[in-house]
Order: C-alpha cells, then structure tokens, then sequence
C-alpha cells in the first residue's frame, strides 16, 4: 500500500501554471457570466490563518486514518504472530490516539478562530488618543 502510494507520488505531473492577474480575472469572467456578485471581500488575518491551520489538521487527520488502516491490516495478516499482533495493536492505539488529538485540535481551532474573528467583527476598531 505504501509502495503504491510512493508511486503515485513519484510520477511526474505537468503543470500550467498562470500568472495570479490572468487566473483572477478568467475566474471573474466566469463569475460575471454567472451573474454573481464578484466584487469580493478581503479575508482577515486571523481567517486566513484558521484556514491554513485546518488544512493542515485535515491533512494529520488523513495521514492517521491511513496508519491506522495500515495497523488494521497489519493485525488481520499476522496470521497467528503474537509478536506482529501485539505490534499491530500497538500501531492501532497510536493511531487511534493520534486521530482524537488531530480531531481535538481541529475542533479548539474552529472554536478560537471563530471566536476571534466574530469578535473582531463585532468591536470597533481601536484608535490613537486625541486622533479623530
């Protein structure tokens, strides 16, 4: 399984890439066409770090999902090996414990940035004394 995975890993993609101004502006294209409201709205700080931090989570949370399938694989292989069963097992628990951290993490990073940004919505912001 891994081996394949590796190999999908190593094969060679070719990619277009384009600059960001003509993207964007195919990109509005299609959405005036759809009649969509396409003027946009600047994300925060605080979002744009809640979203890198939940893709990363979301990608630890695949990687554990597939360790533990490799566990589980593992101890239905072992085939009567008290030494690969317990190794197994051992896989499996951190793994299981893995996904509940990731998880975990996941759902406190919702609750903060949320928080954060809900907040920053709601306050004013704050100026220099005696500035108008």
């Amino acid at each position: 399984m891994i081996s394949v995975f590796g190999l999908f890993l190593s094969l060679p993609l070719r990619v277009d890439a384009a600059t960001p101004d003509t993207a964007q502006s195919l990109l509005k294209g299609v959405g005036e066409n759809a009649k969509y409201d396409v003027k946009g709205d600047d994300t925060s700080l605080a979002t744009t770090v809640g979203n890198i931090i939940s893709a990363s989570l979301g990608i630890l949370g695949v990687l554990f999902l597939a360790f533990t399938v490799f566990a589980g694989y593992q101890y239905l292989t072992a085939g009567g090996d008290e030494e690969q069963i317990k190794t197994a097992i051992k896989y499996l628990r951190n793994a299981i414990f893995g996904l509940i951290i990731v998880l975990s993490s996941f759902g406190i990073t919702k609750w903060v940035v949320g928080s954060i940004v809900q907040s920053s919505l709601t306050q004013p912001a704050a100026t220099a004394p005696g500035v108008k």
